[in-house]
């Protein structure tokens, strides 16, 4: 089975609302959100599970903050293999129960990114299944570096000026560097949005490209990588593209998960939102004001997954962190 049958061409939609948040320049959302396993994930972790059944291997083990988990259980019940996943302790319900929707096992561990990682790697030796690291990987990055294809053809003759991430580990990361390099895009700017609460792109660049251990203190729990991988270190040291580093606070990235909601009709996890709150608080235009060498073409923003989100939790925010009536369509 090649990975095309395992993650689709996800839309990419052209957001007229956002358009006054950049001056006028066009965005698009990259809805990959809309992966059947929920999230961009399933580009990388479904090659890597591909790899695996082909080395032939007849399980896999794959530690995950949430979305990296629920790719591997998809991919894993796609290719006939056996899956446990190792998860934190405090994961939600909704995360579990989409686990274990594609039938793989799941594992609760410790709270952080380093115990789970540390029990995957020990289930993976006794039961010699492959271990799948979430996002330290190179097929990893080479699966994400579809979401750079895609937006290529998408674009068609158009070259954007800022692609728009969140970052947890890396990985998305370090394939939408693989993939701009391969298509050319060396002007294209990269902006990296992470809470205040689980920085760990933000404090690598800060300790001088150097991957620097923190604990996650956030609501943005598939943020919670302990430190980015060595690879995402040296894109940043080494690249000469541009790459911009932004962090937005817990609230603000709530108060996205709700704007979209009300703007989009749809629901995405607090991780995503960090995309929308950038270009909410005025980051994204700070940016162009202030490099006006970035191409003169449109904002990407990553719409990276929807997985931990429910309709009780909208309803409790909505109710904690009220929208303006100018913040509303």
């Amino acid at each position: 089975m090649g990975s095309k049958f395992l993650h689709i061409v996800s839309p990419l939609i052209e957001s007229d609302e956002l358009k006054k948040f950049t001056g006028n320049r066009r965005v698009f959302l990259k809805m990959d959100n809309n992966q059947v396993p929920g999230s961009f994930k399933i580009r990388g972790i479904g090659r890597r599970c591909q790899q695996a059944k082909k080395d032939g291997f007849n399980g896999i083990v794959c530690p995950s903050g949430g979305n990296a988990g629920i790719a591997a259980a998809y991919a894993a019940r796609e290719l006939g293999l056996r899956a446990t996943i190792v998860i934190f302790g405090t994961s939600s319900s909704e995360v579990i129960n989409r686990i274990e929707r594609y039938g793989a096992e799941v594992v609760l561990s410790g709270n952080s990114s380093s115990e789970i990682i540390a029990d995957a790697e020990r289930l993976a030796k006794v039961n010699n299944f492959e271990l799948v690291h979430p996002y330290n990987h190179p097929t990893v990055w080479e699966g994400h570096s579809s979401l750079i294809d895609e937006i290529h053809d998408q674009l068609e003759d158009e070259i954007p000026s800022l692609i728009v991430t969140c970052c947890g580990g890396g990985g998305l990361f370090c394939g939408i560097m693989l993939g701009l390099e391969r298509k050319g895009w060396l002007n294209t700017g990269v902006l990296v949005v992470e809470t205040s609460g689980a920085r760990c792109f933000n404090d690598m660049i800060e300790n001088g490209f150097k991957p620097k251990f923190r604990h996650c203190d956030s609501i943005a729990k598939t943020l919670s990588a302990v430190e980015v991988c060595q690879r995402a270190a040296d894109l940043s040291r080494n690249s000469s593209m541009p790459i911009f580093s932004r962090l937005v606070e817990d609230d603000e990235a709530i108060r996205a998960v709700l704007r979209f909601a009300d703007e989009q009709r749809v629901l995405i996890e607090v991780s995503c939102a960090t995309v929308l709150a950038a270009i909410h608080t005025g980051m994204i235009a700070e940016i162009f004001e202030k490099n006006p060498h970035l191409p003169s073409g449109p904002v990407v923003l990553v719409v990276c997954g929807g997985n931990d989100i429910c309709v009780r939790k909208l309803v409790e925010w909505a109710e904690k962190y009220p929208l303006e009536s100018s913040e509303t369509s």
